[in-house]
């Protein structure tokens, strides 16, 4: 379903497939938004993502898509303010939980872009929230038997990166072990910080090569790392690494000093070309 083609081909239902045709990009996006915002406030309990479709009109379909999750809920009153871009539900929420809230905007901003939208299916405080994703698409004429599988790109050299020490800054374990098995395939030497205060310090005893930077962690975001991290004078190049693949967020992570970006879920031979380009730009 998320794979890297421009175009969603298939949908997988209990009653068989049916060819669509969709922006994959656009649709991911919202999905790894919505998905790993519900992940991040629900402390425990599940995180469901369930869908229906229903004809829209002889070429279109439309798609219902729900992510349902059992965290801390929203208020009527929040749940106004949502959807505003840089916006959780309160500050004591942003300073906990981490992330600048652009996530839920961007979401609709991309929704509406497919002729859909995203809204506040249900909530209630302390029991969870259902967000609806609610999209229309295209009955494709493709047949099964001509949907084109992804074409993976170029790949990169082995170890292609020896001789680097690379700082990985996620306040998710998961991730920094994704990034340090990704990276350490290829010949890096990873160290890894959960936190911008770590890596403050860590940043301050080794010139790391490369600092991979994650923007969404609490306390203090990758935005205020980095700043923090210029104004001690570290000089060496630090990426962004995040889910937002919007031009305005990669503006946005340009305009603060950042040396490039990097779209979540990270793609391997992608990553190792963008430092390889960038370490090529510097010689």
């Amino acid at each position: 379903l998320m794979s890297d083609k421009t175009w969603l081909r298939e949908l997988k239902t209990e009653s068989g497939n049916f060819p669509i045709e969709a922006d994959a990009v656009r649709l991911r996006q919202i999905l790894i938004n919505l998905l790993g915002n519900a992940i991040k406030f629900t402390s425990e309990g599940s995180v469901t993502l369930t869908g229906d479709y229903e004809p829209f009109s002889e070429t279109q379909y439309e798609i219902n898509l729900r992510v349902t999750d059992t965290g801390i809920g929203i208020t009527e009153e929040q749940g106004e303010k949502l959807f505003e871009a840089f916006t959780q539900a309160d500050n004591k929420t942003t300073r906990h939980f981490g992330g600048t809230g652009l996530g839920l905007a961007l979401s609709k901003k991309l929704a509406k872009a497919m002729g859909g939208d995203v809204s506040i299916d249900r909530s209630a405080q302390g029991s969870g929230t259902t967000f609806l994703i609610k999209l229309v698409v295209a009955k494709s004429i493709v047949s099964d038997e001509t949907v084109q599988t992804a074409v993976p790109s170029k790949q990169v050299g082995a170890k292609s990166l020896t001789g680097w020490t690379v700082l990985v800054v996620d306040d998710s374990e998961d991730n920094r072990l994704l990034m340090k098995i990704m990276l350490g395939r290829q010949g890096a030497t990873v160290h890894e910080a959960a936190s911008g205060v770590e890596a403050i310090g860590k940043t301050r005893k080794s010139n790391y090569d490369v600092v991979l930077m994650d923007i969404q962690m609490p306390e203090m975001d990758g935005y205020e790392t980095l700043a923090k991290l210029r104004s001690d004078n570290y000089k060496k190049p630090v990426f962004a690494l995040t889910a937002h693949s919007m031009k305005e967020e990669k503006d946005r992570a340009l305009a603060a000093g950042f040396s490039g970006h990097i779209s979540k879920p990270v793609d391997r031979t992608a990553i190792v070309e963008t430092l390889l380009t960038h370490a090529r730009k510097l010689h």
